[in-house]
C-alpha cells in the first residue's frame, strides 16, 4: 500500500474515532450533571450511562493514540 493511501486511511479512521469521542463526551457530561441531581433507580441508571460513556471515551482515546503512533512511524520511515 502506498504511503498516501495509508495516511488517508488512518485519517478517515481518526475522523470516525473523533466523532465517537465527541458523542461520548457529550453523553458523559450530560449524564454527570443529571446524575448528581437524581436519586433512586433513575439515578443509578444515569450513573451507569456515565460510566459506560467514560469507558467508551477511554477506549476511543486509546485508539486515537494508536493511530497517532502509526502516523509517527510513517513519518519516520520517510526520512
Amino acid at each position: 500500500m502506498e504511503i498516501k493511501d495509508k495516511v488517508d486511511l488512518i485519517a478517515k479512521q481518526a475522523d470516525i474515532i473523533y466523532k465517537k469521542i465527541f458523542i461520548f463526551s457529550v453523553i458523559a457530561g450530560g449524564s454527570w450533571i443529571y446524575g448528581i441531581k437524581t436519586e433512586g433507580y433513575l439515578g443509578a441508571v444515569v450513573w451507569l450511562v456515565f460510566v459506560l460513556s467514560a469507558i467508551g471515551l477511554v477506549i476511543n482515546m486509546t485508539k486515537q493514540g494508536a493511530l497517532y503512533s502509526e502516523l509517527e512511524e510513517i513519518k519516520h520511515e520517510q526520512h
